[in-house]
């Protein structure tokens, strides 16, 4: 037998993209992610427009000292649909603080905004960062300077991002006595724009801990232990409180809470206690009863309001988180620096 009855090597990384493009927008995440090691092209098609049929995602993630600079750990994708496991990262990373002292505040199309918190407490500084599991990449915000010392529970932060383009907008809350104050950041400007609102009534303490953030429709919404609700205009650049409390039987703020803006999924998979509706035109909290309307709840693409309450250990038990997933294609950190 001579060589020329030996089978050739192929070089499948000449594959046609439009092809690798085409085989891929048929795959779960699972095995595009398995796909994306077999070389540098069929990554790329991959990362660049390729729609995914996958609903939300869990990722957890685990880390240790090595020493003062690296860390080592992984973190893994868990396929909801399928019930299957994939790891995005895994061994050394020789800048892994980030990793280590990670506090989760959102999740959106794809993306996880992170919080650095090396030492409970007061803070003059938020640094925050954000993480891309589906593409294993990291983007660090400019550090914000709060300009007083704020304290953990006064302090929380969200984004926007969607698929129609990929302009990022990073929104920080913050107060200080009676001093409300927001920040928001475009990544690409590598700055922060910040605002400050003097309540007029600083003795009506109704503010409590920041819970949680989202956006929806222009606006950054922000909810509180004590169930109030503000929100933030973007546009207009205006702050005003929708709601100063929760109904009167459920005055109790030993709880963590999650807000979410519907169509978008919950970022927490554990089941919470108690679901609040907002209700835009009585102004107040509405809450589901029982079992049957807060499956409802979770069910409902409705756009609104709705707090999600859980018991207080689950904020410091975070992981894992629930990642909404590109679903027409991926925006990369080149993609959010430059936007389309």
């Amino acid at each position: 037998m001579g060589s020329q009855s030996r089978e050739k090597k192929r070089d499948w990384s000449k594959l046609p993209k439009d092809i690798v493009g085409c085989i891929m927008g048929k795959l779960y995440w699972s095995h595009r992610i398995q796909m994306q090691g077999v070389c540098k092209a069929w990554r790329m098609v991959s990362l660049d427009g390729v729609p995914t049929i996958d609903k939300a995602w869990l990722m957890t993630s685990e880390w240790s000292w090595i020493d003062c600079n690296r860390v080592i750990g992984k973190c893994k994708l868990k396929d909801t649909s399928l019930g299957k496991e994939v790891y995005i990262s895994r061994g050394v990373k020789e800048d892994g603080t980030l990793f280590i002292w990670a506090n989760f505040q959102s999740s959106r199309y794809g993306w996880a905004l992170f919080r650095h918190d090396p030492k409970p407490g007061f803070r003059n500084r938020c640094v925050l960062y954000m993480y891309s599991p589906f593409t294993d990449e990291m983007m660090k915000l400019p550090p914000l300077d709060l300009g007083f010392p704020v304290w953990d529970g006064n302090l929380t932060a969200t984004f926007n991002l969607s698929s129609a383009n990929s302009e990022c907008l990073v929104f920080c809350f913050y107060r200080f006595k009676e001093t409300v104050c927001i920040s928001t950041c475009l990544p690409r400007d590598g700055s922060w724009k910040s605002c400050y609102f003097v309540e007029r009534h600083p003795d009506d303490n109704w503010y409590g801990t920041s819970l949680s953030a989202t956006y929806s429709d222009g606006c950054f919404y922000c909810l509180f232990s004590g169930g109030a609700l503000g929100v933030f205009d973007v546009h207009s650049r205006e702050w005003k409180l929708l709601v100063k409390c929760w109904p009167a039987p459920h005055q109790d703020s030993n709880f963590f809470g999650e807000l979410v803006a519907f169509p978008r999924c919950p970022c927490l998979p554990h089941r919470p206690d108690r679901v609040m509706k907002f209700d835009p035109s009585g102004k107040c909290w509405v809450e589901y009863l029982d079992s049957q309307e807060m499956e409802s709840a979770s069910s409902d693409h409705h756009h609104h309001l709705c707090a999600y309450l859980y018991p207080s250990k689950l904020e410091f038990y975070k992981n894992p988180i629930l990642i909404e997933p590109p679903v027409t294609r991926v925006w990369r950190r080149r993609h959010l620096l430059n936007p389309n």
